[in-house]
């Protein structure tokens, strides 16, 4: 549950070359079909296939993130994956500590 949307993320973010930039998380439109693509579809059938009986729930909570992330990215044009020091933009991921 915890660790669901960093993997999202850097999946996202390794695997598709116009997600790659800190700032370009405000841009999930632009790349949304290749997020489903190469993110959601292979994670998806991997849980199938490890956790059969978590795959309903991950589903549901891949769309949920993925869902809000949209949200998020047309409330604030200047979303960011990490929070950054000094910067009062929004963004998807927090620190740990």
């Amino acid at each position: 549950d915890r660790g669901l949307h960093a993997v999202i993320v850097a999946l996202t973010r390794i695997l598709i070359p116009a997600a790659r930039p800190d700032e370009k998380a405000g841009d999930i439109d632009m790349f949304r079909g290749e997020l489903d693509r190469l993110v959601r579809t292979p994670l998806l059938a991997r849980v199938e296939q490890v956790a059969p009986d978590e795959h309903e729930a991950t589903v549901d909570s891949f769309d949920e993130f993925v869902e809000w992330w949209e949200e998020q990215a047309e409330m604030h044009g200047a979303l960011t994956y990490e929070p950054g020091r000094g910067r009062r933009s929004p963004s998807l991921l927090r620190s740990y500590d």
